[in-house]
C-alpha cells in the first residue's frame, strides 16, 4: 500500500482555494469544434463568437421577459451537465454476470434439477457474495461523489423584467442579465457588460481553477468570463451567452465521457478468466465425453463435469480482488482521498507516468513575496513594511495582491508598527491609473505618501520614464524582463514626503521592485522524489504561461523542456509521441490538449495518470 498511499498524495487537494494576486493575462480562449481562441480560429468558433455577441447586445438593461425566458430554456435546456443516469436495477444485475457468473448460474441451474442441494446452496451463496460485495462497495463510492456534487448548488442575481431577483443557477438562459460582485462565482458563461449601473465595469478575475493560470486577469466590458470562474474584484453586470454543455466548463466535461470505462485491471482479470473458462470447458469436454462412452446417466456426468469446471476456476477471484481494494478504499479514506470506482486502485499502483497540474497541485496556489529589489539603500523588510503600508488595510476589502503584503508584514514582528501607522487616505486600484496609493502619518506625527503599481507607471510617476536618458529605467526594465523570464510578478514602489493628493508636484522617488510568485508545496519536491522512487515519471501540465511553468519545474527539479500548446497542435503521429515523452512539462494547454497527452501516453502503452483541482 505504500505505492498506493504515494500516489494519492498528488490527488490529495490540501489547500487550494487561497485569494490570488492581480494582474494582466490572456483571457479564456473558447472550445469551438477543435479549434483554439490562441492561435487561429475556424469558421465555426468565428461565427459562435459573432452570434454571442449579437446575444449580449441585444439584451435589454431591464434583462429578459418571462415569455423570452421561456423560449430561451426550451431551446437552450437548463444549465447544468446532462448526466446519463444508468438503470440502479442494470447496474445491480451486472454484477451476477459475466464469464465466471454465467458458469456458476449453470452450475446452479444443473444442482437443482439434479436436487443436489447442498452444492446448489454454495454455489448460491457464492454467487451473491460476488455480485454483492462488489456493488455493496462501487454504491458507496458513488454516494460519496455524489454528496459532493450536491455542495456545488448555486444560485445567480438576475434581472428579468425589470426585477433583480436571485434564482437557481441551473434556470439561467443565454440573454439573461446577472450581476456579479466580489467573492461570486460566474454562474455560466458570459460576457461583461460596461452598463452605467454596474459599480464597476472592470472585475478581476480568478481563471485558476478553469485555465490553471496562478493570476488573475483583469476584465474589461467586451471580455468573456467562462462559468465557475470568481470574481476577485469589482462589481459589474454580465450577459450570459452559453450554458450548460455549451459552457467552456461542459466541453471539458465532454472530453471525459470519451473515456473508456473498463480500466486495465478490469480487462486483464476478465482475460484471465476467459481463458482459465476456455481451457476448463475444454478439459471437462473431454470428460464429459469419456463418461457419456463409459454409459454414465447424462445429469450425474453434467454434474460432475460442472463440479470439476467450477473447482478448476478461482470463481471467488472477484470477490477476493474486491474485498482486497475495498479494504484499500476505506484505508484512503482516512487520508481523505474517494475511491469513485474500485479498479482505480489497481490502476494507480500500476501507474508508471503522471500529468501533474501545477496551480493547486504542485504549488500552493496562493502568492507569495520573494526578496525586493532596493534601488534607494532601503532594507528588504524596510521595503516590504513600505509596500503594506500603500495597500489597503481592512479586511476584506483587499484585493489579492494587498492580501499578500500585507499578510507578509501583519503575520510578523512588524503588526503593531503597521497598525501605529495611521492611514489617511486611500486610492484603490484603477484601470486608468494602474497603481494604488496611501497617505499615511507615522506614529511621531510625519505624513508622508507611498504608491505601488505596474513598474513602468510607478517610472512615470518618479519622472524616470524616459529609459533612453535615465539609468534608473533601464536598471529597472531589466529586472522586469529577468522577471518575466522567470514567470515573476514585477511590482514598482515609489515613496515621498507629505500628503501627495494635496501637493501641485509631489517629489515622488523609485524605492525598488517587489516580484510575487506562486511557490511550489513543501511536500511537492519530496513527493516528487518518492514518486521517481517507484518509477513514475511526473510531467507538469498547466494552463500558465511558458516562463511560469518553465520556472516551476526548474524550482521542482523536473527540468525545464517544456512544451507549448501550439506545438501539440502542430505536431502529429511519431514525431509527437517522441516530443511528449522527452518533454518534462507542457504549458498554454486546454482541456483539449491534456486529453490528447494522456491519449498519446496510453496509445504507447503507458499507464498515465492525471491530477489536478481544476477543470483544465
Amino acid at each position: 500500500w505504500r505505492s498506493v498511499r504515494v500516489r494519492f498524495r498528488f490527488v490529495t487537494i490540501m489547500a487550494a482555494r487561497d485569494d490570488m494576486a492581480s494582474g494582466k493575462g490572456r483571457g479564456a480562449p473558447k472550445v469551438e469544434d477543435g479549434a483554439r481562441g490562441r492561435g487561429g480560429a475556424s469558421t465555426a468558433a468565428l461565427a459562435a463568437a459573432a452570434e454571442e455577441a449579437k446575444v449580449a447586445a441585444a439584451t435589454p438593461n431591464t434583462g429578459l421577459t418571462k415569455e423570452q425566458v421561456a423560449d430561451a430554456q426550451a431551446k437552450h435546456g437548463f444549465n447544468e451537465l446532462i448526466e446519463v443516469k444508468k438503470n440502479p436495477i442494470l447496474v445491480f444485475l451486472a454484477f451476477f454476470w459475466g464469464p465466471v457468473a454465467a458458469m456458476i448460474w449453470l452450475a446452479i441451474i444443473v444442482e437443482a434439477i439434479n436436487q443436489g442441494w447442498e452444492d446448489f446452496g454454495v454455489l448460491l451463496f457464492l454467487q451473491l457474495a460476488n455480485g454483492f460485495v462488489g456493488w455493496y462497495e462501487e454504491k458507496n463510492a458513488g454516494n460519496a461523489i455524489e454528496a459532493l456534487k450536491q455542495q456545488l448548488g448555486a444560485t445567480a442575481f438576475v434581472c428579468r423584467g425589470g426585477v433583480w431577483a436571485r434564482v437557481p443557477a441551473r434556470e439561467l438562459v443565454p440573454g439573461d442579465l446577472v450581476d456579479l460582485a466580489i467573492g461570486a462565482a460566474v454562474p455560466a458563461d458570459a460576457i461583461l457588460r460596461g452598463d452605467a449601473g454596474a459599480a464597476d465595469s472592470s472585475l478581476l478575475i480568478d481563471q485558476s481553477a478553469l485555465t490553471g493560470e496562478s493570476l488573475p486577469v483583469e476584465a474589461f466590458p467586451g471580455f468573456r468570463l467562462m462559468m465557475g470562474s470568481i470574481v476577485r474584484r469589482g462589481e459589474g453586470h454580465a450577459v450570459i451567452v452559453a450554458t450548460g454543455e455549451r459552457t467552456f466548463f461542459g466541453k471539458a466535461a465532454a472530453l471525459i465521457s470519451k473515456t473508456e470505462s473498463k480500466g486495465r485491471f478490469q480487462r486483464v482479470v476478465f482475460l484471465v478468466t476467459l481463458v482459465m473458462l476456455a481451457m476448463s470447458a475444454l478439459l471437462c469436454s473431454i470428460i464429459l465425453t469419456v463418461l457419456l462412452l463409459s454409459h454414465s446417466s447424462f445429469l450425474s456426468s453434467l454434474s460432475i463435469v460442472i463440479v470439476l469446471l467450477v473447482a478448476s476456476i478461482p470463481v471467488a477471484m472477484q470477490v477476493v480482488c474486491t474485498s482486497t481494494m475495498a479494504a484499500g478504499s476505506r484505508e484512503l479514506a482516512h487520508a481523505k482521498v474517494i475511491v469513485a470506482k474500485l479498479s482505480a486502485i489497481e490502476e494507480l499502483a500500476g501507474m508508471d507516468m503522471l500529468c501533474s497540474d501545477k496551480t493547486g497541485t504542485l504549488t500552493t496556489n496562493k502568492l507569495s513575496l520573494r526578496p525586493p529589489m532596493s534601488f534607494s539603500g532601503m532594507s528588504d523588510d524596510e521595503m516590504t513594511f513600505m509596500a503594506a503600508l500603500s495597500c489597503k488595510r481592512t479586511a476584506g476589502n483587499q484585493d489579492a495582491i494587498d492580501t499578500c503584503i500585507t499578510s507578509a508584514v501583519a503575520d510578523g514582528p512588524e503588526r503593531e508598527r503597521l497598525a501605529a501607522h495611521v492611514e489617511v487616505a486611500f486610492m484603490p486600484f484603477n484601470p486608468t491609473d494602474k497603481r494604488t496609493q496611501s497617505v499615511v502619518r507615522a506614529p511621531d506625527g510625519a505624513v508622508f505618501s507611498v504608491s505601488k503599481g505596474a513598474p513602468q507607471v510607478i517610472l512615470q510617476l518618479c519622472g524616470e520614464g524616459a529609459s533612453a536618458v535615465s539609468a534608473t529605467a533601464r536598471r529597472v526594465e531589466a529586472a522586469v524582463q529577468e522577471y518575466a523570464d522567470r514567470g515573476f510578478r514585477g511590482i514598482g514602489l515609489a515613496k515621498c514626503d507629505g500628503d501627495a493628493t494635496k501637493t501641485a508636484s509631489p517629489e515622488w522617488e523609485f524605492v525598488g521592485l517587489l516580484s510575487l510568485y506562486d511557490p511550489p508545496r513543501e511536500d511537492t519536491k519530496i513527493t516528487l522524489k518518492e514518486a521517481a522512487e517507484l518509477g513514475v515519471d511526473v510531467k507538469m501540465i498547466t494552463g500558465d504561461h511558458t516562463a511560469i511553468a518553465k520556472e516551476t519545474c526548474r524550482e521542482l527539479g523536473l527540468g525545464t523542456n517544456v512544451l507549448r500548446s501550439d506545438v501539440l497542435d502542430s505536431t502529429d503521429g511519431q514525431a509527437l509521441d517522441d516530443l511528449i515523452l522527452q518533454a518534462h512539462g507542457f504549458a498554454e494547454v486546454m482541456p483539449e490538449h491534456k486529453y490528447r497527452v494522456v491519449d498519446r501516453l496510453r496509445a504507447q502503452g503507458h499507464v498515465c495518470g492525471m491530477t489536478g483541482d481544476g477543470v483544465n
